[in-house]
């Protein structure tokens, strides 16, 4: 496989990722708005996309749990590649980052709104994921010349 193709998968699969855990940090966040605020909104959140976040967050965050605790290159959410990068700044850098994904986690599972911290943390992933995102986007361009 050539170099490009190798690049334009990772890429892909970054892409997908990030643009999936956005999405869901997103709708949480909607929800605690909604549930906080009354009156109207200029956002809605269907129980559809609330679902579909937590369930897609739940899944990205017990991989990352399972990415701490075997220190696996398990596949999934993010290119073999990537994962040593993604685990030396977000799974090793944050202190107690077990314990902090399981209270995101049990929050989530429990139907709770999360709390500034949680979302601190789902943020700094969420950004990790972009930035990763565009130094693929750039060594692809790079590589095309």
């Amino acid at each position: 496989m050539s170099e490009i193709s190798v690049i334009s998968n990772q890429y892909n699969a970054v892409v997908d990722t990030t643009d999936k855990v956005n999405n869901s940090i997103i709708a949480l966040k909607k929800r605690n708005i909604l549930s906080h605020k009354q009156g109207e909104h200029k956002f809605e959140l269907s129980q559809e996309e609330l679902d579909s976040a937590k369930n897609y967050l739940l899944s990205f965050l017990e991989f990352l749990k399972q990415l701490q605790d075997k220190n696996t290159l398990a596949p999934g959410y993010l290119p073999s590649a990537l994962v040593t990068d993604f685990q030396n700044k977000i799974i090793n850098s944050v202190p107690f980052f077990e314990v902090e994904v399981q209270n995101i986690i049990v929050s989530i599972t429990n139907d709770k709104n999360l709390e500034e911290k949680q979302f601190d943390l789902l943020d700094k992933m969420a950004s990790t994921l972009d930035n990763e995102r565009t130094v693929l986007f750039k060594k692809l361009r790079t590589a095309r010349g």
